[in-house]
């Protein structure tokens, strides 16, 4: 049988000593550290260092500018379009918008193409719009004076041709109407008689 061992594996008598601690062993510290010298130290690879991406903030492109302001003509073309009413503005108001967004995205050549022509649309329509207003007014209606002067002439005319020369015009009238209408009419005129 093995005898009772205690804790330092020592045989167990039948007295029990005190129990006294072991010193514990203090780990051992690093000598001192002594001062490097530099030169003695071999120059390090330096290693690579990447390059770091730039972030600059956000800025909106903007229109180039050119030697003034750009102007495409859109706002005459729209105010030609409501008031001339004429088929050109329609053709006037897509040419200017074409040069705004042509000169929004940088192409200054194009923008200024297309709103040259915009703007000579523009006028043309104004100008045949007032052409047209002119000669409309010239007309001569049954409530104005200058058509009543027609019809006196006319009559003055009429009434200065012989009996022979009025059923003339009356036949040819009669004839033209039929060549038009494709059926016979007669008008029913006669010649007055003078006394």
């Amino acid at each position: 049988m093995p005898p009772n061992l205690d804790i330092d594996n020592q045989p167990v008598s039948g007295v029990r000593k005190p129990y006294q601690p072991q010193q514990q062993q203090q780990p051992q510290q690093p000598p001192m550290a002594q001062p490097i010298n530099m030169s003695q130290v071999p120059p390090m690879a330096n290693p690579p260092i990447k390059e770091q991406p730039v972030y600059q903030p956000f800025t909106p492109p903007q229109a180039p500018t050119s030697n003034g302001n750009f102007s495409s003509g859109l706002v005459w073309a729209i105010l030609t379009l409501i008031f001339c009413c004429n088929p050109l503005s329609i053709v006037s108001v897509i040419l200017s918008a074409i040069a705004t967004g042509e000169f929004k995205s940088g192409d200054l050549e194009s923008a200024r193409k297309h709103a040259k022509l915009s703007k000579i649309i523009t006028i043309i329509a104004v100008a045949l719009t007032l052409l047209s207003a002119v000669l409309v007014s010239m007309i001569p209606t049954e409530d104005s004076e200058d058509f009543d002067d027609v019809i006196e002439m006319q009559e003055e005319t009429y009434n200065q041709l012989d009996d022979t020369e009025k059923t003339k015009i009356v036949e040819i009238i009669e004839k033209d109407m039929k060549q038009r209408t494709g059926s016979d009419i007669k008008l029913g005129i006669k010649p007055k008689k003078t006394e």
